[in-house]
């Protein structure tokens, strides 16, 4: 369960702490009690000090709280997250060598995917890094995974199927498919510009972590696609199309 709130003084403060009264109030009608010593506060950008309380017992602030698997940091960068899941990664590569031999290009391909980038990929919209040395580390990984086969095996990058993955998440939002409306997260050109029908206006922001969230760090790569892609009636298409023309655009070998 997560509580939640801008907070830009005091009163907000007591407004939260009023929420956090009220659901131990319901929890206790329908006895299903918190338990308060699992329960914690992450405070994002905040230098307002307030001690919540949850059942009467104050809750502890952390810098740092797993959210539905993805490592959330109170400044919002995504380092700590990339050191977790790179970590988990090894873990699992380390596993494979004591577990397997004779790694085949087949072989090492069905584990990776299966079991290495499925951990390196996951909700990556919500938390791709800008970092050159993140993304270098992360790299890496697939790189070690892969060369446990003799033969050579080549994959996408992952700093490419990520960027797959932003695009793919901005069809949906801007066809409905989310129930977030897409309004909320994209801003339209005043007046149509040269290339497709669905151009996006890249918001001004100050801050890297502003800069570099999914909905800015996506309009370039989006107002590049081209207009068959974009205007595909269904996901499917979409990403047929968008393998298609990813395909063309790259350079000869």
């Amino acid at each position: 369960t997560k509580l939640y709130g801008p907070v830009k003084d005091r009163s907000d403060c007591a407004s939260l702490q009023k929420d956090l009264n009220a659901l131990s109030q319901w929890s206790k009608i329908w006895l299903l009690r918190f338990n308060a010593e699992k329960c914690v506060v992450l405070r994002v950008h905040s230098a307002i000090t307030f001690f919540y309380s949850l059942n009467g017992t104050y809750l502890k602030e952390v810098s740092d709280q797993k959210d539905l698997g993805v490592l959330i940091s109170n400044d919002l960068k995504p380092n700590k997250h990339v050191n977790y899941i790179i970590s988990k990664a090894n873990q699992r590569i380390g596993i494979f060598k004591r577990c397997f031999s004779g790694f085949t290009k087949n072989k090492i391909s069905i584990l990776y995917k299966s079991l290495i980038r499925p951990i390196l990929e996951y909700a990556s919209t919500a938390w791709s890094p800008w970092f050159v040395r993140d993304i270098s580390r992360l790299q890496k990984v697939q790189d070690r995974c892969l060369s446990l086969c003799v033969e050579s095996v080549k994959l996408e990058s992952l700093a490419e199927r990520r960027n797959r993955c932003d695009l793919i998440d901005t069809y949906k939002y801007i066809n409905n498919m989310y129930r977030t409306d897409p309004s909320n997260l994209f801003v339209k050109p005043l007046k149509q510009l040269r290339g497709h029908s669905h151009k996006l206006q890249k918001q001004h922001v100050r801050t890297d972590v502003a800069k570099f969230f999914f909905k800015n760090r996506v309009v370039d790569s989006w107002n590049n696609l081209e207009e068959k892609t974009v205007s595909a009636s269904n996901t499917s298409t979409f990403k047929e199309r968008l393998k298609n023309f990813k395909r063309d655009r790259d350079p000869c070998p």
